[in-house]
């Protein structure tokens, strides 16, 4: 290949610096020149193609491309343009500060145990969505592979990782790469079944993160070798099976890291979701809040002593790119469909009658309780069989939740509704409401409903406990019970329908309330000044809320619960044989919270997940355990 220099013109790219030379492939830091005069700072990778026997090998790389470019996601460099100039492949991704993961290792040897499981968590995020993107490319993103060698994974100064390696020809398929510093950078962190020429699946890449695990908790990934050929004996014959991890990451977490490096495909953990769980579960107990300003410090170290930075723009500085997608954010120079002040985060989480889920702002979904396995109960069933799948989301993006009895509903991407869980009455049926987008969704017992785009109640399931409350079409926000239906309009005025328990649940006050929320046998509801109002059952003291100004109200069974203004939750209710420690609230801050039937559910002002309750035997499926 030809070795451009900084002031170099290749078509419509200047080159700055030299980044980074893997053998095969060059980066350089560039900047490509726009119509009316205006520049885009970008990252260019250059492959040479003379010499290549493969005549499809080009147009494969550039399909490689095509897919990859498709692809959005906060933990991925971005990919903008491809193609070909003269006898060169170029990818053109968007630019970020920072250094390489392999910039870090070279200077630091390994990684505090806590900081290596931070970055863990954040690239299984990132396979989550990958993976997602293959199952709804329906074939056209077949070639979308994430390449996870420390070299094609960066560290910004904000400590977030971003992924710049994708691509299944180049490094996976082919094995063109020959040089024992490729070996090092590349092959090293191949599963072996890739190394010795079989199909990658997704359980690929989880062995590729635990051989990046390995390097940062011990020095060094399982594979040594020094040529691509020792390489493929050693995955053939004796593939590495390595010990001695610090004893700061648990019995738990060694077992993870011998279930990611299992040589047979089969014997490693089905799914990068539940990867991605544990490793955020593991951080979340055994990592340190100061983690994340020691990756930082991490990262201003290594770049403050000379390391290369690898995608191309200078600490610090706000790169301008005049052509962001409309409704798109310009960050660190970048693009983001993401604000500056954007932090990735738990965002939502609610609780259904013995289960719980949260929602992540990327849209994964962790649910934890009863039903947790993903074989739904018979029709016919008792309704109390609790085992349902209702806390077994499927895996794909959702924007909003909502939990019932035995199933639970969601809000994709392109705003349609999707439920899974019981369904012996249709109330997982979406096909029902086919046609409809929904901005939000609820589950009650036997039905479920949503608020579509033109602000109008729609639902499925039990004809009995379904019908739309009257009173208008303009609904904000809608909460189902067992068999009732509730839900505030515009104006502030909730109006119920459905199957009264006897209890007074659908006969709300005719009051303006901010929000509101529906138990089973009660509600309540947020009224403009902060204070609080019920209505419904009384039997254990639930209807009588505390004094006070509070910003969020939540209802279980038998029990409600309110966080105030400094993030503190008061409970109550609770005052008879229905007591589980549901209203023994904690005294940490938390952001938001959810009522079940015998449990409370939380996300902290740390982003961490509480629960409290399910004392009494017979009733703890797990709902107030999260991961």
């Amino acid at each position: 290949m030809d070795v451009h220099v900084p002031g170099d013109r290749l078509g419509p790219y200047e080159l700055d610096a030299v980044l980074r030379d893997d053998g095969v492939v060059r980066r350089y830091r560039a900047r490509r020149q726009l119509d009316g005069g205006m520049q885009r700072p970008c990252v260019l990778r250059l492959m040479d193609l003379r010499g290549v026997d493969d005549g499809e090998l080009p147009e494969q790389l550039l399909d490689e491309a095509r897919q990859v470019i498709a692809l959005r996601h906060p933990g991925i460099a971005a990919v903008q343009d491809a193609g070909r100039l003269d006898d060169q492949l170029y990818l053109e991704e968007e630019p970020h500060a920072g250094v390489t993961l392999r910039d870090v290792l070279d200077r630091e040897g390994v990684l505090p145990v806590g900081v290596a499981l931070r970055i863990g968590a954040q690239l299984a995020e990132v396979l989550v969505y990958v993976h997602r993107a293959r199952d709804d490319g329906d074939g056209e993103m077949d070639r979308v592979r994430p390449n996870l060698a420390p070299a094609h994974v960066a560290l910004t100064p904000q400590g977030e990782v971003r992924l710049a390696g994708f691509g299944g020809t180049l490094f996976r398929d082919t094995l063109v790469l020959t040089s024992a510093r490729s070996v090092r950078d590349q092959v090293a962190y191949l599963s072996p079944e890739e190394i010795v020429g079989h199909p990658w699946t997704r359980r690929s890449d989880l062995y590729s993160l635990g051989c990046l695990l390995c390097e940062l908790l011990r020095g060094a990934p399982p594979l040594q070798a020094d040529s691509i050929a020792e390489a493929r004996r050693i995955a053939a014959e004796d593939p590495p099976r390595p010990t001695g991890f610090p004893a700061d990451l648990g019995d738990e977490g060694t077992a993870l890291m011998d279930d990611l490096l299992q040589p047979e495909p089969a014997a490693r953990p089905t799914d990068a979701r539940s990867v991605w769980t544990a490793l955020w579960s593991l951080w979340r107990r055994q990592g340190e809040p100061a983690d994340d300003d020691t990756l930082r410090a991490l990262v201003r170290s290594v770049a403050a002593v000379g390391a290369v930075l690898a995608l191309a723009l200078p600490l610090g500085l706000g790169g301008c790119l005049p052509d962001c997608p409309e409704g798109w954010y310009e960050v660190d120079g970048s693009c983001s469909p993401y604000p500056p002040d954007w932090t990735p985060r738990w965002e939502q989480i609610e609780a259904g009658s013995l289960h719980t889920c949260a929602r992540h702002t990327h849209g994964d979904v962790v649910c934890w309780g009863a039903g947790v396995t993903e074989e739904p109960c018979e029709p016919g069933n008792p309704p109390y069989t609790f085992d349902c799948g209702q806390a077994a989301p499927p895996a794909e993006s959702l924007i909003a939740l909502g939990l019932g009895g035995h199933h639970s509903c969601g809000v994709r991407d392109d705003r349609t509704a999707v439920c899974w869980g019981r369904d012996d009455y249709g109330q997982t049926d979406v096909a029902a409401v086919e046609g409809n987008t929904f901005a939000q969704v609820d589950a009650g017992l036997f039905h479920s409903c949503g608020i579509n785009d033109a602000d109008q109640l729609r639902c499925w399931g039990n004809p009995y406990s379904e019908p739309v409350p009257d009173g208008g079409e303009s609904f904000v926000e809608v909460h189902l019970a067992f068999q009732s239906t509730c839900a505030r309009q515009s104006d502030g005025i909730v109006r119920c329908d459905g199957v009264d328990s006897g209890e007074g649940e659908t006969e709300p006050p005719p009051i303006v309330f901010d929000a509101f929320d529906l138990g089973s046998y009660h509600g309540c509801g947020l009224r403009p000044d902060g204070e609080i109002e019920c209505w419904g059952s009384d039997e254990e003291g639930q209807g009588a809320p505390p004094a006070g100004s509070f910003v969020e109200v939540t209802t279980g069974d038998y029990h409600a619960c309110a966080l105030d203004e400094e993030g503190q939750a008061h409970c109550w209710g609770c005052g008879g044989q229905w007591d589980h420690g549901q209203c023994q609230a904690p005294t940490v801050p938390l952001r938001t919270l959810a009522a079940g039937e015998v449990h409370t559910c939380a996300i902290t002002a740390d982003d961490g997940f509480l629960c409290w309750g399910c004392t009494s035997p017979g009733f703890d499926f797990g709902q107030c355990a999260p991961p």
